[in-house]
């Protein structure tokens, strides 16, 4: 008798890689079951590709089959709510989308359920595809990949001394991490009133209703932190800064 079990979820691409002659292996972050693999039966070729299903970013329903002990679910349906194709027309928000898969892949472990990244990861993408600024989806995705793993730190009190820092107009932010100037040792990079505004309104405000570009100093400093408690290397990002965007950008790892 079979022990393989049949779900049904909904949940947003992350990455693919081709898989034998036509099939395809998907990897996404689940509503319920956290990030999975999954093998898609001919998604390469034939009379139904799928090509609008599995573009990263894109947000899908899916009924797979996952076995008790398997690395890898058995795709039986995937089927498109919101693709991402759409954001193919821009360099600058498709690497956004990017951005915010390999966020979601890094920051998320599998096996979890995962309603709150799932819905960071949803509403990134409306976003983007409404036309918002890429840097912007690219620094909220960073800041609550990193708040909703418990690995932000916070800005109201020294990670030093532990004094408050309330009302301050300047923080130090030494090697990423908050300090009052008395435990700052030498004068540091630091984020100023603009900074401190910007990423205090990316805590209580959904993303649609950001309406400015992050400052450069908070970009800095969600870049540090994003790297620094990376587990691997983030070459969606790499791009991102080095490549995808007209304009100047802060260097990533600066």
């Amino acid at each position: 008798m079979s022990c393989m079990a049949l779900f049904n979820d909904e949940g947003l691409v992350l990455g693919t890689y081709p898989f034998r002659d036509r099939d395809l292996v998907v990897a996404l972050l689940t509503r319920g079951r956290g990030a999975i693999r999954g093998v898609l039966r001919g998604a390469r070729g034939g009379k139904a590709p799928k090509s609008a299903e599995t573009q990263i970013l894109s947000h899908v329903r899916l009924s797979a089959y996952l076995g008790p002990h398997a690395e890898m679910a058995t795709l039986r349906e995937v089927e498109a709510v919101q693709s991402s194709f759409p954001l193919a027309a821009s360099m600058e928000r498709a690497a956004a989308a990017a951005v915010v898969a390999e966020l979601l892949a890094t920051f998320f472990p599998t096996a979890e359920p995962a309603e709150r990244p799932f819905r960071l990861g949803r509403s990134l993408l409306r976003f983007l595809i409404d036309g918002g600024q890429a840097r912007t989806a690219v620094a909220y995705a960073q800041l609550w990949a990193l708040a909703l793993s418990g690995l932000l730190p916070p800005l109201d009190r020294c990670t030093a001394c532990g004094a408050s820092l309330e009302g301050a107009s300047r923080v130090a932010v030494p090697h990423g991490q908050p300090c009052c100037t008395g435990c700052a040792a030498t004068e540091p990079a630091a984020l100023d009133q603009v900074a401190l505004r910007f990423l205090a309104l990316c805590r209580v405000a959904p993303i649609d209703k950001l309406t400015v570009e992050p400052p450069p100093a908070a970009a800095h400093w969600l870049d540090l932190l994003t790297r620094t408690e990376a587990s691997r290397s983030l070459p969606a990002l790499d791009f991102f800064y080095r490549h995808a965007l007209s304009e100047a950008a802060p260097e990533p790892g600066a």
